[in-house]
């Protein structure tokens, strides 16, 4: 059994890496959205980032909505947020 990486695997990592992954990393990461509202979050993950801006939307779910309303809140949020980038 060979451990070593095969060319193909090679060109094919770096060509999804730049055409792929990195054109997508402002909507994915953290510090790409640091001056939109809600986005200054200082949390280490995407879900914890996520999380913490939904506690600071006025909009957001609160924990006595039912669960379709809080689902309908949450959608809005993500429309609002994502229509920023």
């Amino acid at each position: 059994m060979s451990t070593e990486v095969s060319g193909g695997l090679k060109t094919f990592t770096q060509t999804y890496w730049e055409k792929g992954f990195k054109p997508m990393l402002p909507k994915l990461c953290q510090r790409h959205f640091q001056d939109i509202y809600g986005g200054d979050l200082a949390a280490n993950s995407f879900t914890e980032s996520e999380n913490a801006a939904l506690k600071k939307d006025t909009m957001g779910p609160r924990p006595n909505q039912s669960i379709d309303t809080s689902h309908d809140a949450i959608e809005k949020h993500e429309r609002r947020r994502l229509s920023k980038f």
